[in-house]
């Protein structure tokens, strides 16, 4: 036991977080009271055998029962932490909402016909004004209100708040759950007259004064950057604000794997860090040296947090970096493992929702990769030159953080950045010049001479920076695109990784042995993947409101019918998912007889012995008999359901999203006496079947 007390936080961490992953993915599966009698019960065994007279206790159950504690706090903790379960919650009070009063608790971000805003609420009216709480997202046109909402804006909402749906398509992004993730469990649309200005008063005058602060940089830096793409590159990269970043341009970075210098976070504090470091190396010589340099690293790292609105992911960043900086200032032997085990620990202490944000584990993987990869890699060469010796520090560093992170990306973001060494190594450099020298030009704003010049040099070096990126972005085989990972490959990835950089370091055969039992498995993974997923042969019909979208798909291959409207973005939203999990190669299924031009108006096809028929329009004529496995309506095509059922027989009816949902509805009505199978994918989510 005594081997683990320089990495106390580690094994601390590692039993919080089973016991807050258990209470996310496996919820009630302990009773409350059951674990909160278990938890006292624990704590007290630990207390007796610690402090009673003559009692004898091993070290060894004096962790189990620690150990124990701090999973069942961890258990606990979500229960305590998930809003919804609170009596007072709006989620309670169900359909009696008639009013409630709220206020604007987030900046509110614009969307493309919306503005997309979260309030906290106050009150709520079911008869009687009564206090409540919970978070709802409100979505607002910009005519609703005389002026767009603020922080701490306090508004009045007629109507009654829904559930956020689930998605509606096969692997399409839950959004729900990632709500949930932050105690939003209810959203509504609102239409003129459904929504009041009442007053302001923000939550949090520190939180509001941020955000001025923020609004102010923007002001400075759009005055200053010339260029609509150097401007919303520099806003994103120096405070975090990327609602304005040009969707391609965003692509571009996604795709050469640097899109993280376009959000603010550990890579950005850790270099405010070590140019902290380096300037006040000669203050470390002295007595007090060290702490002088926690306390000026602490105060320049929570007033850049400040800049930037103290937006999640910088305050997260600098929460780590601040244990990093005390541990250091205090215990010169200090273990760098226990002070990033302890950031996190405090971090899933306050808020254990934290360990399903995807930027809090990438955080960690890159910066526990960096601290344990970097210096073995590094080791590996000895450069003859200063030059080729700091090249080859970054080569290292951008190497361990990438193979610390890549399960974990594949498994998000469906894609690998095949050229991220060489961007890389040219990104980095340029966006620290940028980020510090869009910080030097917020400090000298007063100067207008000066920051005109400093402007001047940031636009040319964020346009050198847009021009890399966009050209290898271009370059053959960029990104390795639809790589589709289950999450039991990603913890078995992610083990085998971890398993494989132990025994290369250490040469030790039982991690050898661990990494090739591991890698087994998850070859064995992926058959069974391959066999029940991209094997079968299958029709979906897909959700995407105002279009008709639906494919065949068998062994990889998918042939897609999609009106000509459906554009780029809603494709990779809404369809795109379902692709990668059927392994979709980017060849067209090819044994599909069509015959179209048999019946006007509609598309008539012959595929692996199954028969579709989708009516695309008023010019479709009735025929004598005719008898299909699937029929698919498009466009409010078809007027009387009964008419149709007496002269096509079908096994089954599908209504796709191209149809009005009041068409739907209606046609699922008229159904119901006929006894007709009717699948609406406005009512019902996508249709999915296995056809062979």
């Amino acid at each position: 036991m005594y081997r683990w007390i320089p990495y106390a936080f580690v094994r601390m961490v590692v039993f919080l977080s089973v016991g807050i992953l258990l209470a996310i993915h496996v919820p009630d599966c302990i009773t409350t009271g059951l674990a909160l009698a278990t938890l006292v019960g624990v704590v007290f065994a630990y207390l007796l055998f610690l402090y009673w007279p003559g009692a004898s206790f091993r070290p060894t159950w004096q962790g189990v029962l620690a150990m124990l504690a701090l999973f069942l706090t961890g258990y606990l903790q979500v229960g305590y932490k998930t809003e919804s379960r609170r009596d007072d919650h709006v989620w309670q009070a169900g359909d009696s909402v008639q009013y409630y009063q709220c206020r604007v608790v987030r900046q509110p971000v614009p969307r493309e016909r919306a503005w997309k805003v979260t309030v906290e609420v106050d009150r709520a009216y079911t008869g009687v004004w009564r206090p409540r709480t919970g978070k709802v997202l409100l979505y607002l046109r910009p005519d609703v209100l005389p002026a767009t909402p603020t922080y701490g804006d306090v508004l009045l909402v007629k109507g009654t708040p829904a559930a956020v749906p689930p998605p509606a398509n096969p692997g399409e992004f839950d959004y729900r759950r990632y709500l949930q993730f932050q105690n939003i469990h209810l959203q509504q649309f609102l239409q003129k007259g459904q929504v009041m200005y009442m007053g302001h008063a923000p939550p949090s005058w520190v939180w509001a004064y941020a955000l001025r602060v923020r609004g102010w940089a923007a002001g400075i830096l759009a005055t200053y950057i010339d260029g609509r793409e150097e401007q919303a590159v520099a806003s994103a990269l120096v405070l975090g604000m990327t609602d304005d970043l040009d969707r391609d341009l965003l692509d571009a970075y996604s795709a050469t794997g640097v899109v993280h210098v376009l959000a603010v976070s550990g890579l950005h504090v850790s270099i405010l860090f070590l140019i902290l470091g380096w300037a006040l190396k000669p203050v470390q010589a002295f007595r007090y040296g060290r702490v002088v340099l926690a306390a000026v690293s602490l105060i320049v790292l929570w007033g850049y947090a400040f800049v930037t609105g103290l937006s999640p992911s910088v305050l997260r960043a600098v929460t780590m970096f601040s244990f990093v900086v005390v541990g250091q200032a205090f215990y010169r032997q200090g273990n760098v493992y226990n002070m990033l085990a302890a950031s996190a620990f405090f971090l899933l202490l306050y808020n254990p929702y934290l360990i399903m944000s995807v930027g809090f584990q990438l955080s960690y993987l890159a910066v526990l990769g960096i601290v344990y990869l970097q210096p073995w890699l590094y080791n590996l060469w000895e450069p003859s030159s200063r030059v080729w010796d700091e090249l080859w520090k970054m080569t290292c560093v951008t190497l361990a953080a990438q193979l610390a992170t890549t399960a974990v990306v594949l498994f998000y973001f469906h894609q690998f950045p095949n050229y991220f060494l060489l961007v890389n190594l040219l990104l980095v450099p340029g966006s620290s010049i940028v980020l510090v020298g869009g910080l030097v030009l917020l400090a000298c704003s007063a100067v207008p001479g000066v920051a005109g010049v400093l402007g001047y040099i940031l636009t040319g070096c964020i346009h050198v920076l847009n021009g890399i990126v966009t050209t290898v972005a271009a370059f053959p085989f960029s990104v390795w695109n639809n790589v589709y990972l289950t999450p039991l490959q990603c913890w078995l990835l992610l083990a085998m990784g971890i398993f494989g950089a132990v025994w290369l370091q250490h040469r030790h055969y039982g991690y050898g042995v661990a990494m090739l039992c591991l890698a087994m498995l998850f070859s064995a993974s992926r058959w069974h993947y391959i066999f029940r997923e991209v094997r079968p042969a299958r029709m979906t019909v897909y959700k995407v409101p105002g279009h008709s979208a639906w494919d065949l798909a068998a062994d990889g291959r998918v042939r897609l019918y999609a009106d000509a409207a459906l554009d780029e973005r809603k494709r990779r939203f809404h369809i795109q998912p379902n692709h990668q999990r059927c392994g979709a190669t980017g060849e067209v299924v090819a044994d599909v007889v069509e015959r179209n031009d048999a019946v006007p108006g509609a598309r008539l096809l012959v595929w692996r012995k199954k028969t579709i028929l989708q009516i695309k329009g008023p010019e479709f004529r009735m025929p004598g008999h005719l008898s299909v496995d699937y029929l698919i309506i498009s466009n409010n095509a078809i007027k009387d359901i009964k008419l149709l059922a007496a002269h096509i027989d079908a096994g089954q009816i599908l209504l796709d999203s191209s149809n009005t949902y009041y068409f739907a509805a209606r046609l699922l009505q008229d159904a119901v006496p006929l006894g007709l199978r009717v699948h609406s994918v406005w009512h019902r989510g996508a249709f999915q079947e296995i056809t062979g």
